[in-house]
Parts: C-alpha cells; structure tokens; sequence
C-alpha cells in the first residue's frame, strides 16, 4: 500500500473504501499486507513539516505497523534504479511515489493507493496493479 493508504488505515479513516478495507483486511489476515521502506521516510517527512500528526514518535509508528503485521518491503538496487525510469513513461515526479510503485511494480504486487494520478498512470501504461482504496 502506499503511504497515504498506511496512514488512513492506521487511523481508521472513513476515506479507504468499505470494498477496499474489506481487500486489505483479507490480505493482511493472510500475512500479504506490505508497505515500502520508502513509505515510512515519507511519513517521517511528512510530520517533520506538520502535515501529518501521529499520537506517538515516528520511529514507535512505524515499529507499531510492523509488529502489527504489516510487512515492510526493502528497497533495493533494482527498485531504486527503475524508480526515475517511470518517468519516462509518464509517471508523475513525486520521488516518494516513484519509490513506492517501482517496489510494487520490481516485486509483483498490487498497490493500494487513493492518488488519481497513480491510478489513472496504472490504468494507461498497465505496468502496474492498483487496487482504488476510495472504493
């Protein structure tokens, strides 16, 4: 899941999507509910500049999702190489999105995700499964 998907579902946002919660719960029950690396430096970022606020320091977060159950998902060279590559393909500039769907995409999973852009890129180039977490 991306990073904004992490974030609402920890929180228990009424944004992701009754079908989609429903998807997420049966993939995490089966140990398949996994996040990048690259979502947690995003989250740390995020409330260094008081976008994003959580009940306890970030590193506890992030730990609290990964003894929940939540898999992290490494980056590694391949992800990092082909990750500025989707540009060239269309994909939007955010380093953090290009991180998160390069994991995906190099790992075969399914990327739950709210961002429009993500979809309406996944839906025209078909290099990458996104599963609409407003759903």
């Amino acid at each position: 899941m991306d990073t904004d998907v992490l974030i609402r579902l920890r929180a228990d946002d009424p944004l992701i999507g009754a079908k989609a919660r429903d998807l997420l719960a049966a993939r995490f029950q089966a140990g398949q509910l996994a996040v990048s690396a690259a979502s947690f430096n995003e989250v740390s970022r995020l409330v260094e500049r008081g976008v994003v606020e959580l009940d306890v320091p970030v590193l506890d977060w992030c730990r609290r999702c990964l003894e929940g159950g939540i898999r992290l998902l490494p980056l590694s060279v391949e992800i990092a190489v082909a990750a500025p590559q989707l540009k060239q393909d269309g994909f939007h500039g955010d380093p953090f999105d290009q991180l998160i769907a390069a994991t995906a995409i190099t790992r075969g999973c399914e990327l739950a995700t709210t961002d429009k852009s993500i979809i309406a890129w996944a839906e025209q180039s078909g290099k990458l499964a996104v599963l609409k977490a407003r759903e």
